[in-house]
């Protein structure tokens, strides 16, 4: 019974794999440096590995869609990807987001006419998208054919009509084709919702004044005409805000806000230059603090007008004042009936201010204005996935897969629905699909990082020793290990080693061994089992086994039972040396009716070898401050009680004490953190208070390391004695 046995025990059970890769070990660090490397050289070796992998598996789908997308968007290699992307479109010719990238690709090659016939094909597949019609009308204006890039702007714009960046695009090509009457219209009507747009404002300005015609030869002496009206003099606040559109210097545009703001101290009523400033601060000048009065005082002058309504709560939003922010999304929402937008902001405020029962209602009010909106439809989704509705999340989200491949948060969710039921493969499988697409997307990456970070089998090892009551000293080397055997099946094995001393000589030594099986049948059932000994010198072994069943009916709720026979008795030296053993039966509800709040309860019931009966119950309600250091406010009520009280060990009758806990663990750097936790006991029978600490320093790298150091100390009234002690503890847990 000595520590080597552990550390033996330990190294034999770490190397069990936990669960096969889908690609070769170095193909899949090639994929995954290929989405997050930024390194030129890094991103050149991991396209040749999988260019390698690929002509060894050449009908490997995902591997050429990766490839194709590494050279396209990564490495900008685009004469790589076009036969990619060909073999692609081949493949899947009814895919629009493919016929787009291989557009992409060939126009980035200098082969406009069949880019624009891909843009072309792609929007005839995909009758919806704006996007691609703007693009198809890039493509052919920078050909020179104007007449049909100006059909597929507008094309464009029957989808989307308040695209500025369409509208503008459109302005230009009908400039570009001789059509200067309706160009100017068209960048007037951009003007009407966006009055500070800068290129609109120059192509108006080009119309005012024309080039000067030639020079021809002197014409007969006329009339002199009359003479022109004086031009209109300009205001320094607008030539002040035309200066800084046309320069585009930030210092410019502070100058306009300033004699904006003198301006409208002389006029404040001046309604039209105070959206323009409010516009500056919000937009330009990135101060939304100094937007909001300004926006505050438009609505006020025209509180029926829900654009500028949403643009006070954008400034509120940004200002960090969001529960004003859903007000003002309210009022817009009010003030423009079939405005999907504000009602979207205002969810996805509700839904981070920790009320996702509003957040759902006012996601499903903004899809029955416009049932088809893919970012309402993906936002429902996660509100589903959220709430536990994991079905639904996942056929919305499947939904929209299935009208867009390449929705990259689509396919991030749909891993999450995968991963949370413990399918590894396909959720993985949905995460690369959703990183080909968009390869930084933070959801796919945290994915992958999970499963990565479930499937490394865990190490944990700890030591103990505390000073007890009546002079017993404990002390004691912990050691667990767990590894993941299949997505749903993860076993353990432990093995502690204690020892007891009672002054002034005697001691006893005690080990103790189990395994177990945890089994998730559910993403919200779980069953666990074991079996474990222990051996006491100068006693026989005495086995015993657990079983548990965790239960998780709602995201806020989750309830547990167990019961455990043949359990250790560590009340005092006499339990020890006497071998004591138990069978317990035990409960427990944990409640999060908050973000921050966790209400929790548990019972048990055990009976003791010596035939006595011990009952307790622990009811806590903890509050997860959300300020610097993570302090955590946690009350507490226990309660103890054993059938027969007895001076072999330390068994009182209806005992109860209060306590009040105080937890703050700061963080001084990336890796270490001060952990301190403080608590008062007041015990009713004694009408006395006792006190506790424990104070110590937690080092961590990532998920991979963690190390933690506590020196502890406590005093509480007992009833037949004082329970006090001080001690120290040393924990270590590893992922390989």
């Amino acid at each position: 019974m000595r520590p080597l046995l552990l550390l033996a025990t330990i190294l034999a059970f770490a190397p069990l794999a936990a669960g096969e890769e889908l690609l070769p070990a170095p193909v899949a660090e090639a994929l995954d440096q290929g989405y997050h490397s930024s390194d030129p050289a890094v991103l050149a070796r991991a396209a040749q590995v999988i260019a390698t992998q690929l002509q060894a598996e050449p009908g490997h789908r995902e591997l050429r869609h990766a490839l194709a997308i590494l050279y396209l968007d990564r490495l900008h290699d685009p004469a790589r990807a076009v036969p990619l992307l060909e073999k692609i479109v081949a493949d899947s010719p009814a895919d629009s987001a493919w016929h787009h990238a291989l557009a992409r690709a060939c126009r980035a090659n200098q082969q406009a006419e069949r880019a624009a016939t891909h843009f072309a094909k792609a929007a005839e597949l995909k009758p919806g998208d704006a996007w691609v019609r703007y693009e198809l009308g890039n493509t052919l204006s920078g050909t020179g054919r104007f007449g049909e890039a100006a059909s597929a702007y507008r094309a464009a714009l029957e989808i989307d009509g308040k695209n500025t960046d369409t509208r503008l695009a459109l302005a230009k090509t009908l400039w570009a084709a001789g059509e200067t009457a309706e160009a100017s219209a068209t960048a007037r009507t951009i003007l009407e919702y966006d009055p500070l747009n800068s290129s609109a404002r120059k192509l108006l300005l080009a119309e005012q004044s024309p080039e000067p015609a030639p020079p021809v030869a002197p014409a007969p002496a006329l009339p002199p005409a009359p003479p022109a009206a004086p031009p209109k003099p300009v205001h320094p606040a607008d030539a002040s805000v035309a200066t800084a559109y046309a320069s585009g210097k930030p210092e410019d545009f502070t100058h306009a806000a300033q004699v904006l703001e003198k301006t409208l101290r002389q006029s404040p009523r001046d309604l039209p230059r105070r959206k323009t400033l409010a516009y500056l601060y919000l937009d330009k000048l990135q101060s939304p603090a100094q937007a909001i009065p300004h926006l505050t005082k438009v609505v006020e002058l025209t509180p029926r007008d829900g654009a500028w309504w949403s643009l006070l709560a954008k400034a509120q939003e940004a200002a960090g004042d969001e529960q004003r922010a859903m007000t003002s999304y309210r009022r817009a929402a009010e003030n423009t009936p079939r405005d999907v937008w504000s009602r979207y902001h205002l969810a996805c405020s509700l839904r981070r201010r920790g009320r996702p029962v509003e957040a759902e209602e006012t996601f499903r009010e903004a899809l029955r204005i416009e049932p088809k909106n893919r970012y309402v439809r993906r936002e429902l989704a996660r509100c589903a996935y959220d709430a536990g509705r994991k079905r639904e999340a996942a056929e919305i989200a499947s939904e929209l897969i299935t009208e867009e491949p390449a929705d990259a948060d689509a396919r991030a969710l749909l891993g999450d629905v995968q991963r949370s039921q413990f399918n590894f493969s396909a959720a993985g499988a949905q995460y690369q699909a959703a990183l080909a697409a968009q390869p930084a997307n933070a959801i796919a990456l945290s994915g992958l990082r999970e499963i990565r970070r479930q499937k490394r089998p865990e190490v944990k090892l700890s030591y103990y020793t505390f000073d007890d009551t009546d002079g017993l000293r404990q002390s004691g080397i912990f050691s667990h290990a767990s590894t993941l055997l299949t997505g749903r099946l993860k076993a353990s094995l432990s093995v502690n080693q204690r020892y007891f001393e009672q002054a002034p000589f005697a001691t006893v030594d005690r080990l103790e061994t189990a395994v177990g099986l945890d089994y998730r049948v559910f993403s919200t059932l779980q069953i666990a089992a074991g079996a474990g000994q222990f051996k006491t010198e100068n006693h026989t072994a005495k086995f015993g086994g657990t079983v548990a069943l965790y239960y998780q009916p709602a995201s806020f709720a989750d309830l547990w039972t167990s019961y455990r026979s043949g359990e250790p008795v560590n009340d005092s030296y006499t339990t020890a040396n006497l071998a004591f053993s138990q069978s317990i039966v035990a409960a427990g509800l944990n409640l999060r009716p908050l973000k921050s709040i966790v209400l929790s309860a548990t019972a048990s019931q055990a009976r003791y070898s010596d035939d006595n009966t011990r009952q307790s119950a622990l009811a806590s309600a903890s509050w997860y401050v959300p300020l610097w250091g993570s302090p955590v406010i946690r009350m507490e009520y226990e309660w103890l009680n054993y059938d027969r009280q007895t001076s072999a060990y330390s068994s009182p009758d209806n005992y109860a004490r209060f306590r009040p806990v105080l937890e703050f663990s700061p963080r001084l750097t990336d890796w270490l953190r001060i952990e301190l936790h403080g608590e008062l006991s007041y015990v009713f029978d004694e009408e006395e208070w006792g006190t506790g600490f424990t104070a110590g320093v937690r080092v961590n790298k990532g998920d991979h390391f963690d190390l933690g150091v506590g020196y502890m100390e406590y005093e509480v009234p007992g009833g037949q004695t004082t329970w006090s002690g001080k001690g120290m503890k040393v924990d270590l847990s590893a992922r390989f």
